[in-house]
């Protein structure tokens, strides 16, 4: 009837269903097409950023987090008696299934062959609303923070233990590379001299930390919360730094350390900087000029800037970040404490959520504690006639 009035049909079809007659291939949407269609709709600027990148990873996610009535959207994936299979998948989050250390993690971390969960993963893959995708050779969960909303609470103790010790062991590694120069990395790589674990996997176990905390009160079934368990976890893997090159192996996810347990991360180290000889100071690598060279110290500064925004922890992050200036050994890159505390506080443009009389007492409060670094930060943050900031 509609045809014969002149309307077009669409009929979705998810890649399960064979296709009938010559069916129209949708891409992915673009974000910035998204984007700018929210704010079409009336969606603020801020979360309709947001809302596109989620766009582009799961149209279904998308759905639930607008949707006026949530509740009517839940995938069958998310129903119990599928939902544990997907728990290992949750707390890996993505990995590189062409990368042998991955698939024995993945393995351990599920308590079942790896071939078996594959097996599982290409089926859900193509359902309609999807929880995993699989893109080029990285596994990944579709849309972290939507999964992590309907899956947490089938989370238990014995997963929290296997997600301890992988933890453990892959961001627990060593990295053969920590002290070659950028060309005897290159060649290093190619020579097999790298960490076992996909750097996917190695982010992806991070920002479940992250995330476990940030969804602290989503676990029925176990006796700590979540933020006690990230605590725990960070805890034991930074103290089995008996010298920076664990530290350094870390630099990549330091800031995702931080966030998953903000008074661990900062009490260990300014217990660190308080020592006379400071591990953390020799994360400074980039003394001599190399093309193309990065230095560990970099992540560190990301990590106390990513702490900063908070009112509850400006205060300390800003005293660690004023006690690394005044170790500071200088380098070539342009990313050194003090420049970080100058984003922080620059007051046209500060990278903190604090208010201006909070932040005044902090400033106090570094200029008692290292008056030199103070004295040169507030030369910094004096204006000037063209100047730039950087959000951190």
């Amino acid at each position: 009837q509609a045809v014969r009035k002149g309307h077009h049909i669409f009929i979705p079809l998810d890649r399960s269903e064979s296709e009938i007659g010559k069916p129209l291939s949708l891409p992915r949407s673009r974000r910035a097409d998204v984007e700018k269609a929210l704010i079409a709709m009336g969606l603020p600027e801020a979360r309709a950023r947001d809302s596109a990148a989620l766009a582009r990873r799961s149209l279904g996610a998308l759905r639930r987090k607008i949707a006026i009535d949530s509740g009517i959207l839940i995938p069958e994936w998310s129903k119990p008696d599928v939902a544990r299979f997907l728990i290992p998948v949750l707390l890996a989050g993505i990995w590189d299934k062409e990368n042998i250390s991955d698939r024995e993690a993945i393995a351990h971390l599920s308590g079942q062959e790896y071939s078996k969960l594959q097996e599982s993963l290409i089926q859900w893959s193509y359902k309609p609303d999807p929880p995993v995708r699989l893109v080029d050779r990285a596994w990944m969960m579709a849309a972290r923070e939507d999964s992590w909303l309907l899956l947490a609470r089938y989370i238990t103790e014995d997963d929290l233990e296997r997600f301890e010790a992988a933890i453990l062991d892959v961001l627990g590694e060593l990295d053969p590379q920590v002290e070659l120069s950028v060309s005897e990395r290159l060649s290093g790589s190619i020579r097999g001299i790298a960490l076992k674990h996909s750097g996917y996997l190695r982010v992806g176990l991070a920002e479940s930390l992250a995330l476990m905390a940030t969804f602290s009160d989503q676990y029925p079934s176990i006796t700590m919360k979540g933020q006690a368990w990230a605590d725990r976890i960070v805890r034991r893997l930074l103290d089995r730094s008996s010298d920076w090159h664990l530290w350094a192996s870390l630099s990549p996810v330091l800031p995702l350390l931080a966030e998953a347990a903000p008074e661990i991360f900062l009490e260990i180290v300014e217990h660190d900087l308080s020592k006379p000889s400071p591990i953390l100071v020799n994360l400074f690598r980039d003394a001599k000029y190399d093309l193309g060279q990065t230095s560990p110290h970099t992540y560190l500064l990301w990590a106390l800037e990513v702490l900063a925004w908070s009112p509850e922890y400006l205060r300390q992050s800003s005293l660690l970040l004023a006690k690394l200036a005044h170790l500071d050994p200088g380098g070539n890159l342009a990313n050194r404490p003090i420049n970080s505390l100058r984003e922080i506080f620059l007051i046209w443009h500060p990278c903190t959520a604090v208010n201006l009389e909070d932040r005044m007492k902090v400033l106090d409060a570094i200029r008692h504690k290292e008056p030199q670094v103070a004295w040169d930060l507030f030369v910094k943050l004096l204006p000037s006639t063209h100047d730039v900031a950087h959000s951190t």
